[in-house]
């Protein structure tokens, strides 16, 4: 219902419940653990086998007495140093997009999902005894994340070079989420695939930005974020969503569907749909509720994007314009008397029987009025959820993420990584730069003998014993 009915979106990204969502990314959380433990068996014995050959490299050999050629010994083992080469350097991650149509490929097999059973499965230390990420760790840092993509891109961004419309900052959250659907933040730097997908998006919804002015973003949100990484995460981001940047979102449902209440609500049958008031309604009257339901979903989009994997574009623009009109009439309450009258009440649910009647029910499974009709209440109630959330970032959830943060630098596949988790505090780097750079010694007044004097004493009074130093007196000329 006001959605394209053959689009990839509902067919292969679109998932039933929410524990089939969680599934899917317990599933990603598992292929990287299994991967990063392999990757660390591979080092391991790289490692041993490189050991060896140079334990035999230093041993005599043969080749004094002539048994053995002199090239086998300065190579005792030739695949060895294969092994070495490729361990130290790191191994290209690969990525995966099993998320696109996961839901079609559970429906076959007809197993109910699971997501508790998949992550009792497979390691949860790598080789030094650090513990991976879970998937709800992951979840809230994928969230953090994309809680940023308003700031850096679309129409409240920092950088006034970077600002589109609404729909890019949308698509770049959706392109994210579908991302780390079917891939790990312990494989793929979240920071560098979120600038990724806003510099995708802005191509997709035809609002091209420069990739300078992402980088001056980052800056300016104290995250850099180089052009060679934003290009490899792209690439990236392009194969882990299956090349499939189609998005649709629930602005233009908001919009189909005020223009249809706007000519439905004066027939016969719409207007037994609005509460009589003082005045009868308008077609201005919807443009309060237009605005609200547009800002909800500029608030709630970027920053949950959950939604757009749990429902369709349709019933999301539906909803939004039930919860933008309770909001309105819950604001004039508490203002009390305005000077303006209200407008009149519109009832969506009848609203929703009366212009889609049951006319096309099948015996493969209910109506799309039907389904719309049960799952409204609930998507309304998440919706005032989200609502109601702070948007600002609360000092117990800045220190979680902090331990997580601190927890991924253990175990991660990208960047630079202590590995045992030692870090050196700013003050240790201090103390050991003065070390390695101290300052030149007081040169002495003989050698090996006591450093010379200086001009005065610590009560800055001048020292009787040292005479003072010669005066340059300026001479007239004859």
């Amino acid at each position: 219902m006001v959605d394209f009915e053959d689009s990839s979106q509902l067919n292969q990204w679109l998932f039933r419940s929410t524990q089939e969502l969680e599934e899917c990314r317990a599933q990603a959380n598992l292929n990287s653990r299994e991967w990063l433990v392999e990757q660390d068996r591979i080092k391991a014995a790289a490692k041993a086998a490189s050991n060896s050959a140079d334990q035999v490299s230093s041993t005599p050999d043969a080749t004094a007495s002539g048994d053995v050629p002199s090239s086998r010994a300065t190579s005792p083992v030739p695949s060895s140093g294969g092994a070495a080469a490729t361990a130290s350097s790191s191994p290209a991650t690969a990525v995966s997009h099993f998320a696109c149509g996961y839901t079609q490929r559970k429906m076959k097999e007809g197993s109910p999902p699971d997501s508790a059973a998949v992550q009792s499965k497979g390691p949860w230390e790598n080789a030094k005894g650090n513990p991976f990420l879970t998937p709800q760790e992951e979840s809230t840092l994928i969230a953090f994340y994309a809680s940023k993509l308003p700031t850096l891109i679309g129409p409240k961004a920092s950088i006034s070079r970077l600002r589109r419309e609404s729909k890019v900052t949308a698509t770049a959250a959706l392109l994210y989420r579908r991302f780390f659907l079917s891939n790990s933040v312990m494989l793929f730097d979240p920071k560098a695939v979120v600038v990724a997908a806003a510099f995708l998006a802005s191509k997709v919804e035809d609002g091209m930005a420069d990739v300078r002015f992402l980088i001056d973003g980052t800056e300016k949100m104290q995250a850099p974020v180089s052009q060679q990484e934003i290009i490899a995460a792209e690439l990236s981001l392009l194969q882990g969503c299956h090349y499939d940047l189609l998005c649709f979102h629930p602005y233009k449902s908001v919009l189909a569907l005020t223009e249809d209440l706007r000519t439905f609500l004066k027939s016969e049958k719409g207007q037994i749909l609005v509460e009589r008031g003082e005045r009868p309604i308008s077609g201005q009257d919807l443009k309060p509720i237009y605005d609200k339901a547009k800002t909800i979903l500029e608030q709630v989009l970027a920053h949950s994007s959950d939604l757009t994997l749990l429902y369709s574009p349709g019933p999301i623009g539906m909803a939004s314009l039930i919860v933008a009109q309770d909001e309105i009439f819950q604001q004039i309450q508490t203002q009390g008397a305005t000077s303006t009258t209200p407008p009149p009440r519109i009832d969506f649910y009848g609203y929703v029987q009366q212009r889609f009647p049951e006319n096309n029910k099948t015996a493969s499974g209910p109506s799309p009025q039907s389904t719309l009709l049960q799952i409204l209440p609930e998507l309304c109630q998440r919706l005032q959820s989200l609502i109601a959330q702070k948007t600002t970032m609360t000092e117990a959830g800045m220190m979680e993420l902090k331990q997580i943060h601190k927890k991924l630098k253990k175990v991660r596949a990208w960047g630079t990584s202590s590995g045992d988790g030692t870090k050196k505090s700013k003050k240790k780097k201090k103390a050991v730069k003065q070390e390695d750079n101290p300052p030149p010694p007081v040169p002495s007044a003989e050698p090996g003998g006591p450093p010379t004097p200086t001009h005065s004493n610590r009560t800055g009074e001048a020292d009787d014993n040292v005479e003072p130093p010669l005066k340059r007196v300026k001479t007239e000329p004859v």
